[in-house]
């Protein structure tokens, strides 16, 4: 896995190179991650294209136990072949760039790496298992052929009892296992097969190679550092394991393509100001494998989720207080985690201080790196200063003939054993020898009960470690949820005052609404009162006084008391008036026309004297006599001629009788309009009216001096009877001007 992130986050950094620019130079090769990544790509090609077809899966439905053995034996050596072809290639290909190739293989399993590497079985064994279920189910789905002619029909391979499989889950059934099967890779077996072919194919070419005793990338580092003959060991390394970043190696070339061209990684380019974003500046090779260690790696999980910037920042604000006085700071390495303390000392030691092979000195050796920002935390300094400490966690140190020949791939690290013959090359006697040796002495016995004993240690402290990550989970999720807590109460508490804020601008906006209608009704009832005075002064001035008490009293309809009171004194508003006028049928323009301006209050003082003048010359025609017809009590019935007469004197009146600026006469100089008047002041009124509308209580005139009403009032001292006096109702008087 190497080190979560690590590679994209130091994207930036690396440079384009070749192998090329390293001709002449010597080239360390991680073989096992070439490994790893041709069966991962190859391993498609293992699956049964049986699977495929509706034929195919009939002929697998078909087939024996024994059958199926014999096809997956056959396939795994096909794919062990084709895996080996593969890297040989890639690794000839590299040779012929010019370059002194080494190739470094992995050893067996250090202790810390036992519960990774055991939860990569148990995966490993789950995609096999889910890979067997899928691969059933899709053989199940086969349906048999119908036989064409007098061919006999195939056995029934289907169980009918299954549910047919659609085509679509046919088609994603066959994806999953194709998926699963690139997942699944190669089994233990296979890649022990595979090492020991390609060890035998490096023995037949004379490739250079060493078999580390542990992990590959801690002897490429180891490598890489040490100095033979007044130059590095090694000059470059080809590896795609983030890992060789916290081992601090210090040239890598990665993701290496057949044009011999990748990404170059220089550890020196690491440390400087090269992302303002990630910047490593002032970062010591202790502080990187510190960081790498936060960030997650195959020896610890990340239980935090830390991220690349923030394991950046908590080393740096932890290393910084230590380099600005070592001998005041705090121990920066302080980890304080409980059972993460161990588990990260434990990682952190893997990388400063694995077990390595010593070319010069022929043996096992612990790599030494100088961290002093590290050893002056106690507790990390008491582990790498106990070898047995730093071998529980790295590896066991075996003896030096035993390590030789771990090196060389005559004997098995994982099992201590010497490697079967391939029939080409054969272990030297000298290695067999001492293994015998020491298993006489009981280092066999003592080397599986220490590794017994690691195993234990490491399962407890990985449970320890698992209480840790349950408890860090708890925390993490209790911190999350008073977080959100918090977040909900801040938007709960905005939503109120919002809600607080809008309720007030509401309140505001109504108390303005009201206080403007307030304005507005006290604005109309002043308006009603002046009325009310101005009313009263002209028609009962005695009334005044009480203006506001008739204002108190009727308050709620003030609109229609004023309407009533200037109703009941004969005053009409300006618009009724010219509403009366439009009803009648004279248009204000047409009284314009004939009168100059229309002065509401004059013209009716003229109308009330011109009225009461003319009234009064009417009453005195009819008081005097009664002429032909004023002789008789009673009523007299006109004939029509004399009613036409009477129009006619009623109608040609002169216009010196009537007020200045009046006329009987329009535009045209015809007779267009008549005023209607009666006695007592009544308001006059304009053409419209009938005569009975128009009459007035008083004496009639009769004869040719009287008026012109439709019926004639009885004279003065004229005889009727009493009875008829009382019934007959006094006719208003009508006449027209």
């Amino acid at each position: 896995m190497g080190i979560k992130d690590l590679w994209p986050t130091l994207k930036p950094l690396l440079t384009v190179a070749s192998l090329d620019d390293f001709e002449g130079g010597r080239v360390a090769l991680d073989v096992s991650i070439v490994v790893h990544s041709t069966v991962h790509a190859l391993a498609p090609s293992r699956m049964n294209t049986n699977l495929i077809t509706n034929h195919g899966r009939l002929v697998e439905a078909s087939k024996t136990s024994a059958d199926r053995l014999a096809f997956s034996l056959a396939s795994s050596s096909s794919f062990v072949d084709l895996v080996v072809k593969s890297v040989t290639n890639k690794i000839f290909e590299m040779v012929q760039r010019k370059v002194e190739l080494l190739v470094v293989l992995d050893g067996a399993t250090p202790p810390i790496k036992y519960t990774t590497t055991r939860r990569r079985t148990g995966d490993r064994d789950r995609a096999k298992e889910r890979l067997r279920e899928e691969t059933a189910k899709l053989s199940r789905s086969a349906t048999p052929v119908e036989p064409a002619g007098d061919e006999a029909a195939p056995p029934a391979f289907v169980d009918p009892d299954a549910p047919e499989e659609p085509a679509a889950d046919l088609a994603a059934t066959t994806k999953s296992i194709w998926q699963s099967t690139a997942k699944l890779g190669a089994s233990s077996e296979e890649f022990t097969l595979i090492f020991r072919r390609l060890l035998s194919a490096f023995r037949d070419a004379r490739i250079p190679f060493v078999v580390s005793p542990y992990e590959a990338d801690a002897q490429l580092a180891f490598l890489a550092n040490t100095v033979i003959g007044g130059r590095p060991a090694i000059d470059l390394v080809v590896s795609s394991d983030s890992d060789v970043v916290p081992c601090a190696v210090p040239l890598v070339l990665k993701a290496l393509d057949h044009s011999g061209a990748g990404d170059l990684y220089r550890r020196g380019s690491l440390t400087s100001s090269w992302s303002a974003a990630f910047d490593l500046g002032g970062f010591t090779e202790g502080m990187v494998a510190c960081m790498c260690v936060l960030m997650g790696c195959d020896y610890l999980p990340n239980p935090a989720q830390v991220g690349p910037k923030t394991a950046r920042r908590l080393v740096k604000e932890s290393f910084e207080p230590y380099f600005e006085d070592p001998r005041t700071a705090d121990p920066p390495l302080e980890v304080r985690k409980g059972g993460y303390e161990k588990s990260f000392l434990n990682a952190l030691v893997m990388f400063r201080h694995p077990v390595v092979y010593d070319f010069q000195e022929r043996c096992s050796v612990i790599a030494a790196s100088s961290d002093p920002e590290l050893e002056c935390y106690a507790a990390y300094r008491d582990m790498v200063e106990d070898e047995d400490v730093v071998q529980g966690i790295a590896g066991e140190m075996l003896p030096d003939k035993l390590a030789e020949g771990i090196a060389e791939g005559w004997i098995d690290p994982k099992g201590m054993q010497i490697k079967a013959e391939d029939g080409t090359h054969a272990a030297p006697p000298e290695f067999a020898e001492a293994l015998k040796e020491w298993e006489e002495d009981g280092g066999r016995g003592e080397w599986e009960k220490a590794r017994g004993a690691r195993k234990a240690a490491q399962e407890a402290l990985e449970k320890e470690l698992e209480e840790y990550q349950e408890k860090a989970r708890e925390e993490q999720a209790n911190e999350d949820e008073r977080r959100n807590e918090a977040t909900r109460r801040v938007a709960e508490d905005a939503k109120k005052r919002e809600e607080k804020r809008e309720e007030k601008l509401v309140r505001k906006a109504e108390k303005k609404e009201k206080k403007k209608k307030k304005k507005k009704k006290g604005g109309a009832e002043a308006a009603i009162r002046e009325r009310f005075v101005k009313l009263y002064s002209e028609h009962a001035p005695a009334k005044v006084k009480i203006v506001d008490k008739i204002m108190r009293k009727y308050a709620a309809n003030l609109e229609e008391a004023i309407a009533a009171a200037e109703a009941k004194y004969g005053v009409v508003a300006e618009e009724e008036e010219e509403k009366e006028n439009s009803e009648a049928g004279v248009s204000q323009e047409t009284l314009l026309s004939n009168g100059g301006v229309f002065d509401t209050q004059a013209k009716r003082v003229a109308q009330v004297a011109h009225c009461q003048q003319k009234a009064a010359q009417k009453r005195k025609g009819g008081a005097g006599g009664a002429g032909e017809g004023g002789g008789g009590g009673g009523k007299k019935v006109r004939s029509q001629a004399e009613e036409d007469e009477n129009d006619s004197q009623s109608t040609n009146l002169d216009d010196s009788s009537l007020p200045a600026g009046w006329t009987t006469r329009g535009p045209s100089g015809t007779r267009n309009s008549r005023v209607e008047f009666g006695e007592g002041g009544e308001t006059p009124s304009v053409d419209g009216m009938s005569d009975e509308e128009g009459a007035e209580e008083g004496p009639g005139g009769g004869g040719a001096g009287g008026g012109g009403g439709a019926e004639m009032m009885p004279a003065a001292g004229a005889e009727s009877s009493e009875e008829e006096s009382s019934q007959e109702p006094v006719k208003k008087y009508a006449g027209f001007c």
